[in-house]
């Protein structure tokens, strides 16, 4: 019973109903390297977790780290783990992959050679690590402890961890720790239970740097041990220990188990919903303690999801850096679909999913750029449980979410791009969800407010004055700049759904609004600037600083942020040529400039803002620069290496970018349209729905000056979404 439970959760993670894959065999599985993105400095963090994790999956368990005697400084820290430590704080049970802001980190576990005298601290069961005793592949992440020489093996199915304790004595202990937290974070409050037989469960709520904003999430777990505890010693706040009982209560509570055994195996069974839905799905995907059996389950799951892109030549590091982001872009948003296909929504409530899969941890600001666009393509059953899972929040909560983590929507970054994410899928045929549901909800957003969980919101920026003036004074506070841009092209953006749904006037209303973003063009300085109410541009102008009109950015970051009227907005500087020479100029700087900690101030491509600012060349009629600036990019800001990242992946963006890049392909999103650049590799095998798709080249890298589909010359270095997916052959000359 348990093995048929296991193969109806496993479809959450290994995309059981996408076609055949193409078989690149083991070579794929082997490139990857989960410590790619996991340093870095400054800016240029990746915030990558190296623990294992199923595709998608809740379970992400793995080690959170700090620098012996200094630390966990949040922003290095916000996946947990850091490259540059040398310490380890405790293993936490899930994690998120290339945010910027510390959250998730819960549930801390940490093995010691004894139950702690005294008090039962922190600084009790830390430890050092050296990287020569690490190691991380797909399924599974191992360390020796120093100076203890515990080995520590892990693995991780959708919903539940593994670990295997190894001890150097005959006897061990594992502290339980409720109240782990990254920085940022805390646990409101938690409480366990050790039954007779040594199963621990419990819950706790747990509220991080994001998640905290709504109240924080509660996680709900069951522990079972291999060999029951010899020794159970609860402590509360402060590491009081709490004397013959089993059971801990608080929010710094937790418990220390004992063992008479050399070798600990423990599996921990997690939910959103329950304790007795932890206990269903640690049912459901029981390993009976096989390390080996987690580590071959994580490959027959990773393996389709790689095989959907077969790469030939290339350089062993460009093989190593495309599958390895094809893994990450895996990483989220994350499946919380548990045991019985229920799931805690974004209201908090628990509801059911029936015959899709419900995910949550969606950085839409970030992901509807390039991670949507490359599952519409390459993985389209993802795309549209992406979909159904917003159009549920979106329904559950009063309007389309903006940065929903967790159970709960954080309102973090700008814009509305759910609606961004769900539109593009759209226009490319991913339409099996509620369209009209969403609409409903989405169109009084749009020119009003709405109650999102009973608060009063808009998803426009400014919205009195957006449909007043038709951007956003400075009056209004910090990011005008950006924001005005936002809303232009999420107007653009929803002008194209309404169309298709034959709202004609309703799209006439929201093209001419999508053109706001010109009434901040500045003639004078050729960028677009912060204005005020009564119309005047903000003094002191400097196209090098992050002031505040802008959001993550500056003037140069934001020029090309009207994707859909570059043409309007190269005619307003005088034509094509005069945005190609300033945008050139930019990525001149760029090349220019020292790569440093620092934040760019020129092209940033470790940030979004700027992140299709190379293929805004060949919008503009020069596909030459794009090839250019893209190989640039290419090469200077990834490496396979833990530094390999340009900044935060923001779950998957900086990856999926270079996944399509390197295949010489990038959508513009909202459109039906790639534009096509020099790929990394002379052959590439794509699985696209049920067909092929075959991309060659005798000069990677290019120089590209034509293409041809199916032995037919294409008039121009772009390419249609509905060839792609009628399969066929991609030549690049």
């Amino acid at each position: 019973m348990r093995r048929v439970l296991w193969a109806g959760l496993a479809v959450v993670a290994s995309c059981a109903a996408d076609p055949e894959p193409i078989d690149v065999g083991a070579e794929a599985l082997s490139l990857v390297d989960p410590f790619i993105g996991s340093g870095g400095l400054g800016f240029a963090v990746g915030s990558i977790p190296p623990g294992p994790t199923m595709p998608f999956g809740l379970a992400k368990p793995g080690p959170d780290t700090s620098r012996l005697g200094g630390g966990a400084v949040g922003f290095a820290h916000c996946a947990g783990y850091w490259w540059e430590d040398d310490e380890i704080r405790a293993f936490s049970q899930i994690h998120l992959s290339g945010t910027g802001v510390p959250d998730y980190g819960a549930l801390g576990l940490m093995p010691v050679l004894a139950v702690p005298p005294g008090m039962i601290t922190p600084d009790t069961w830390r430890a050092t690590f050296d990287h020569r005793e690490e190691s991380a592949e797909v399924g599974r992440y191992s360390v020796t402890l120093g100076p203890s020489r515990i080995q520590v093996d892990i693995g991780a199915t959708p919903h539940t961890a593994l670990y295997v304790l190894s001890y150097p004595s005959a006897s061990g202990a594992l502290v339980i720790d409720l109240g782990h937290s990254l920085a940022d974070g805390r646990t409101r409050e938690a409480e366990l239970t050790v039954d007779a037989s040594g199963e621990v469960s419990g819950r706790l709520l747990h509220a991080g740097g994001m998640s905290g904003r709504y109240g924080g999430f509660p996680l709900h777990f069951v522990m079972r041990f291999d060999s029951a505890p010899t020794e159970v010693v609860p402590f509360a706040r402060g590491g009081q220990r709490l004397g013959a009982v089993r059971t801990a209560t608080g929010a710094d509570a937790g418990v220390v188990l004992g063992f008479a055994a050399s070798k600990v195996r423990v599996q921990v069974g997690l939910s959103f919903v329950d304790v007795a839905t932890a206990r269903a799905n640690l049912e459901a995907e029981w390993l009976d303690y096989s390390l080996e059996t987690a580590v071959a389950r994580a490959r027959e799951a990773w393996a389709p999801l790689l095989s959907v892109a077969a790469i030939e030549g290339g350089t062993e590091a460009e093989r190593r850096s495309f599958y390895s982001a094809l893994y990450r872009v895996h990483h989220m948003p994350t499946a919380i679909t548990e045991a019985g296909g229920k799931y805690r929504g974004i209201d908090g409530q628990v509801a059911v999913a029936e015959g899709w899969t419900y995910h949550t941890d969606l950085s839409l600001w970030d992901t509807f750029r390039t991670v949507h666009p490359l599952f519409t393509l390459l993985g389209p059953v993802h795309q549209r449980n992406f979909a159904r899972s917003l159009v549920a929040m979106t329904v559950a909560g009063g309007m389309v979410p903006r940065w929903p983590l967790g159970t709960g929507e954080t309102w973090t970054m700008i814009g509305s791009h759910g609606e961004s994410a769900i539109i593009d899928g759209w226009v490319k045929g991913v339409r099996d969800f509620d369209v009209d549901a969403l609409w409903s909800r989405v169109w009084p957003a749009v020119n009003g407010t709405s109650l999102f969980l009973g608060e009063t919101r808009s998803s426009r920026e400014c919205i009195q004055h957006w449909t007043t003036r038709n951007y956003c004074p400075t009056e209004n506070g910090g990011g005008t700049v950006s924001r005005t841009l936002e809303n232009s092209y999420n107007d653009w953006l929803l002008a194209e759904l309404a169309e298709g749904l034959g709202k004609t006037a309703e799209a006439e209303q929201l093209r001419a609004r999508a053109g706001g973003w010109a009434n901040l063009y500045d003639p004078s300085t050729g960028f677009l600037r912060g204005k005020s109410a009564d119309g005047t541009f903000v003094a002191d102008f400097d196209e090098a600083a992050f002031s505040e009109e802008y959001t993550e950015g500056n003037a140069r970051q934001w020029l090309v942020y009207v994707p859909h009227d570059l043409p309007g907005l190269a005619a307003r500087m005088g034509g094509d040529e005069a945005l190609v020479s300033k945008l050139e100029a930019i990525f001149e700087g760029a090349k220019a400039s020292p790569k440093t900690f620092l934040a760019d101030a020129y092209y940033w491509h470790g940030n979004e803002p700027d992140l299709h600012a190379a293929y805004a060349f060949s919008e503009l009629g020069r596909p030459d620069l794009t090839q250019t600036w893209v190989n640039w990019i290419l090469d200077s800001r990834y490496s396979d290496t833990p530094a390999g990242l340009d900044g935060n992946d923001d779950g998957g963006t900086l990856s999926a970018w270079y996944v399509f890049s390197a295949l010489g392909l990038y959508p513009k999103v909202g459109t039906t349209t790639y534009y096509l650049t020099a790929p990394r590799f002379p052959r590439s095998t794509l699985r696209v729905g049920d067909k092929t798709v075959v991309i060659r080249t005798e000069r990677p890298r290019g120089p590209v000056t034509r293409a041809s589909w199916n032995g037919v010359p294409l008039p121009a270095l772009r390419i249609d979404h509905a060839q792609l997916v009628a399969g066929g052959e991609l030549v690049l000359d």
